[in-house]
């Protein structure tokens, strides 16, 4: 592949990575209401609460832990995603390193061509004017 299809091929990982960062935070923020709706539920309910509010809201607990328990399902789904596509990035940068590497090489060794194929030629035109010069003497 070429140093280019490497490169977006990194910025790919990299926004899916980010992509998923967002997502789990946004998943965190989904929970932490959750629970404090739940906090807020099992406070409310005291000795003086009648047996029906009692009944509605033990409901609402066992809705909401249901919704939760989904949600750490939803966010432990993304983590396993996160890691997998975090491993895949760390691949690619990898691969991205290795080719700038070679076209590094590649570089490096062209201009040592060009600089012997100069040398050479001006070798020999050094020695076609020596040669010259000798026969004009």
């Amino acid at each position: 592949m070429s140093v280019s299809s490497r490169r977006s091929e990194v910025a790919r990982y990299q926004k899916a990575v980010a992509d998923l960062q967002k997502k789990i935070a946004e998943e965190s923020k989904k929970e932490a209401a959750k629970v404090k709706n739940l906090n807020s539920i099992e406070r409310s309910i005291t000795r003086s609460t009648s047996e029906s509010t009692l009944r509605s809201k033990q409901s609402q607990v066992t809705r909401l832990l249901d919704e939760i328990a989904k949600i750490q399902d939803k966010k432990a789904q993304l983590a396993r995603k996160l890691a997998d596509d975090d491993s895949r990035l760390g691949k690619a940068k990898d691969a991205l390193f290795k080719e700038e590497e070679y076209e590094r090489k590649k570089v490096v060794e062209a201009e040592k061509r060009r600089e012997r194929e100069q040398l050479s030629h001006q070798r020999s035109v050094t020695s076609e004017l020596r040669t010259q010069y000798t026969l004009q003497r």
